[in-house]
């Protein structure tokens, strides 16, 4: 049955993804090595895999496989073969409002609790509205992207030529509908996907020429990559506790023309003053 191949192909990605690197940078690398899944599995297992993420920590005690027919559910408004499966009464409710799903998701499930799927409720800060909050996980949000602020008109005119919908937040970011195709359209190193609280970051640095900066956790880069953006000579330390973060740092930075930099696997929970010493 396809279900079952939807479901298998599910179970083995989300089995070999162990979160060293962003979602959106492993599944490319996972569908070149595994091309036998054509372009429907694909775009079938993108959407499972983040589906059953966006649960968070609701519902441990549940398979794999009934997790993510929940949160598919909650989060999509067209039908999937995995809801007709499993939830066959909520079928018909595949478009109603977020509010309403949830509610049947809770008759049915009495031990859900919204509140479950971003664990640290007791650390947010006290302007946010935790119920807004929490159910702001099962609404896609926009896909953003960093641009040059000389090239954002041409990159603008490429989307329209192509028929994308997007938005200009700024000289420098673009909001465009999330599952947009990019890679089909502009070239590598003329966008960074990067969230748009991320891109505000930019706007607190003040970097001058030879000045020496310190990415301390960089994970997949962006905010060294923005820092780049702003001043490109500069003196550049990355450091992360993975080895395999650090070896898609290059990459990512080659697109992008840094070749100088220095790089170090460190544990910042340890310390680290004989390692670091070489670079104050």
């Amino acid at each position: 049955m396809r279900v079952e191949h939807q479901i298998k192909a599910f179970e083995q990605i989300l089995a070999s993804y162990d979160g060293a690197i962003p979602l959106h940078r492993f599944l490319p690398s996972y569908f070149k090595q595994n091309k036998q899944m054509g372009s429907s599995d694909r775009r079938w297992a993108t959407r499972h895999l983040y589906s059953f993420f966006r649960l968070g920590k609701a519902l441990p005690n549940l398979s794999n496989e009934l997790r993510l027919t929940i949160s598919d559910f909650l989060c999509h408004d067209t039908l999937s073969l995995i809801v007709e499966k499993n939830l066959p009464n909520l079928v018909d409710f595949i478009s109603s409002n977020l509010d309403e799903k949830i509610a049947l998701i809770t008759k049915q499930f009495p031990e859900f609790e919204i509140a479950n799927v971003y664990p640290f409720q007791d650390d947010l800060s006290e302007s946010v509205v935790k119920e807004e909050f929490n159910k702001s996980f099962f609404v896609q949000p926009d896909l953003f992207i960093r641009v040059k602020a000389e090239e954002s008109t041409s990159i603008a005119k490429q989307l329209e030529a192509q028929n994308i919908n997007f938005e200009v937040i700024s000289d420098t970011a673009i909001a465009l509908p999330n599952g947009t195709k990019l890679e089909t359209v502009l070239s590598d190193g003329k966008y960074q996907v990067q969230d748009l609280s991320s891109q505000h970051t930019g706007s607190f640095f003040k970097p001058q020429k030879w000045d020496k900066w310190w990415d301390c956790c960089a994970a997949s880069g962006g905010k060294t990559l923005l820092l780049h953006s702003l001043e490109p000579v500069l003196e550049l330390l990355v450091t992360d506790l993975r080895e395999s973060i650090l070896t898609n740092l290059d990459e990512r930075f080659a697109q992008a023309g840094i070749r100088k930099y220095h790089k170090k696997e460190l544990d910042l929970l340890k310390n680290n003053d004989q390692i670091l010493h070489h670079y104050t």
